[in-house]
């Protein structure tokens, strides 16, 4: 089923899940028992530090090195070798299988897909749940809780979920916890559960925008917030407006 751009709403309560992969890549890799709790960077081969090429993935256990998505991979290897001398756990370099991660990705979406009202895949490791027909927060929370169970059950793998109002605060709400996290957030308590947060939280603001941010003193998203509608408009445009209904919890 699509996801509906309306809201499925039965009296006043909508709820909207976001399901996130912990880690995806690297944790298919590690289903491998010989692999499991390593220190595991999926991506180019690093060929000793002189490999060319970036990180897909790192294990948690990396990422304690400083390893993260995207970073170049001979910056990575440098990183794990550092790690490794410090007389930590040698970290495994493995290559990207994604033929592997599709099927995968096929067979979790398959367990989601009639779990809600309405499903959203939104990448190979993600995905929204419309579940306003269950009624309440709490009985989204039981759906959530066995929906991870049974990942768990059939692939091996945690996943992370946020429940909010909107699908904004729900994928805010599933980086909370991670790994293997379950965040409720309902509709009263949005804005002390964002108000802390870093600005970077907020979807579309990457690092250009956070530098330009930061210059000007707003760092959290309660500082975002004490910004006019239009201030932001004239920083950024259209986009400035969509910038200000997302300091307060507000999307589709």
């Amino acid at each position: 089923m699509r996801f509906a751009g309306a809201a499925i709403i039965l009296g006043s309560v909508r709820i909207v899940a976001h399901v996130d992969m912990d880690a995806f890549y690297a944790a298919v890799a590690q289903r491998n028992p010989a692999l499991r709790d390593r220190p595991l960077v999926v991506g180019a081969d690093p060929k000793e530090g002189h490999g060319r090429g970036v990180v897909t993935a790192a294990s948690y256990a990396a990422r304690r090195y400083g390893i993260r998505s995207a970073l170049p991979i001979s910056r990575a290897w440098r990183l794990a070798e550092a790690a490794r001398r410090r007389g930590e756990p040698e970290t495994i370099f493995v290559r990207d299988d994604h033929a592997l991660y599709r099927e995968v990705s096929a067979r979790i979406m398959a367990i989601l897909v009639p779990a809600g009202d309405a499903f959203q895949k939104t990448s190979v490791d993600e995905a929204y749940l419309e579940l306003s027909s269950l009624g309440s927060f709490d009985a989204a929370v039981e759906r959530a809780r066995q929906l991870k169970a049974e990942i768990v059950s059939q692939e091996g793998l945690t996943a992370s979920v946020g429940i909010g109002p909107n699908k904004l605060v729900a994928k805010i709400a599933s980086d909370f916890q991670k790994p293997d996290g379950l965040t409720v957030v309902r509709a009263e308590e949005v804005q002390p559960f964002l108000d802390p947060l870093r600005i970077r939280v907020i979807p579309g603001i990457g690092p250009k925008t956070e530098r330009f941010l930061h210059e000007r003193h707003i760092r959290t998203v309660a500082d975002l917030r004490t910004l006019e509608r239009a201030q932001l408009a004239e920083w950024f445009g259209r986009w400035g407006e969509d910038l200000f209904a997302k300091a307060r919890g507000r999307s589709r």
